[in-house]
């Protein structure tokens, strides 16, 4: 048992590059996610950053005890907050920017989980938690490009949305309609 904890506290990073690497990410989202999404403002973006800690750590713990991932519940009930703030500010853009807050949200919570189990399985098997981390930003940088790729050859191979095709994405319908639920 010692000699995990020695292990799993040997390698730590300081408190001031988490908050800088936080601070980094939040504003090139607060100029990135309104250029993506239009209707999506900076200040809404940004408390949709700092809305992450308060649903990833409640979140991270719950999947810890029962190793349910409650993301998705926090992302919905971002939804409804945002389409019904951003529709409050501009009528045509409340859906757009309560998908994607939800996104931000549904990401930041995810991660922070996912992060936690594997810190859990670094324990166990006295893994270093830096070098844990170090693979979860390399993997989640390489997803970042490879995703949109595979999205993108998987859309233009099949019909992909179509209600009558063989992939109907269901829940982008639920989670549209909460979005119009919200405004």
């Amino acid at each position: 048992h010692r000699l995990r904890l020695r292990v799993f506290r040997g390698a730590q990073f300081p408190w001031y590059i988490t908050l800088i690497g936080y601070l980094a990410f939040t504003v090139l989202g607060c100029v990135v996610v309104p250029i993506l999404f239009p209707g999506t403002v900076w200040y809404t973006v940004l408390v949709a950053y700092l809305l992450c800690p308060l649903f990833a750590i409640p979140n991270a713990y719950m999947c810890g005890l029962t190793d349910w991932d409650m993301s998705s519940t926090f992302g919905k009930l971002v939804i409804f907050l945002f389409a019904v703030w951003t529709n409050s500010i501009d009528a045509n853009t409340g859906i757009i920017a309560g998908l994607a807050t939800c996104g931000i949200v549904f990401a930041g919570t995810s991660q922070a989980a996912t992060l936690m189990q594997d810190f859990k399985t670094g324990y166990i098997t006295r893994s270093s938690p830096m070098a844990m981390f170090i693979a979860q930003v390399v993997g989640s940088a390489a997803g970042c490009c490879l995703a949109p790729v595979a999205f993108f050859i998987f859309y233009d191979a099949f019909d992909v949305g179509n209600p009558n095709g063989p992939y109907p994405a269901p829940y982008g319908k639920i989670y549209r309609s909460m979005a119009i639920i919200g405004t």
